[in-house]
């Protein structure tokens, strides 16, 4: 499988992960609630922030390291509910995103994936909106 064909079957299994959890997805989440119809909520929003590559040096394996930001909607209720809502969520989108769960469908056999990491996750809330924004990282293996 080329590069591009492993970065764009990694983005669909972010999408199956989300999915998988009960957020809905969207390829833009809107941030006003009018928009948002309640049966779809959360919605999550995945965007492709680009990639670092590394040179293969010997006969090590070279690897790229791809960035996303992912962010998941809420009509904010009560303070403490939102509170915990972006706890819960922060928590569960945390231990769904792992190596084995990026590595299935077409990445199943060559196990492309390597490393998942969360760089932060950040609870930002608004007046009618909340959401949790979260940077991550994905190393796979280009060979």
């Amino acid at each position: 499988m080329s590069t591009s064909g492993t970065i764009r079957a990694i983005t669909r299994n972010l999408q199956k992960v989300l999915q998988g959890l009960g957020i809905y997805y969207s390829v833009k989440a809107s941030d006003d609630a009018k928009d948002l119809a309640a049966s779809n909520i959360p919605v999550g929003e995945i965007q492709y922030e680009g990639e670092g590559f590394e040179d293969a040096f010997g006969q090590r394996p070279g690897y790229i390291d791809a960035g996303f930001a992912i962010k998941v909607l809420f009509v904010t209720r009560s303070h403490a509910d939102i509170v915990r809502e972006q706890q819960d969520w922060t928590h569960k989108i945390r231990s769904a995103l792992t190596v084995d769960a990026l590595n299935s469908d077409e990445l199943s056999l060559g196990k492309n994936v390597s490393r998942v990491t969360i760089l932060k996750a950040e609870a930002v809330n608004r007046k009618n909106i909340s959401s949790i924004n979260l940077k991550i990282n994905i190393r796979y293996r280009t060979d």
